[in-house]
């Protein structure tokens, strides 16, 4: 019974939902009105996503070089143990 349920409310919620058109409306991007504050909007919200993926994988680069220089020192340590 309670699937049932659940089945016409989901039912009923994409009918809501098709008979919204306001709701479909495209952006001002598809629209092609890039000069609209929703596209310049979007736009920087791209190039400020890029930057912070841009930011961690750099920190990431910069953690593994960090990790491969102390094994580097390390190594050179055991290795030559007479200038201990």
């Amino acid at each position: 019974m309670k699937t049932c349920a659940s089945r016409i409310l989901i039912v009923l919620l994409l009918l809501a939902g098709m008979n919204s058109p306001m709701q479909a409306l495209a952006c001002a991007v598809c629209y092609g009105e890039s000069d609209a504050p929703m596209a310049k909007g979007a736009a920087f919200a791209i190039l400020a996503l890029g930057i912070v993926v841009a930011g961690v994988l750099g920190g990431i680069v910069a953690f593994f070089v960090h990790i491969k220089r102390k094994a580097a020192a390390q190594a050179a340590t055991i290795a030559s143990p007479d200038s201990v």
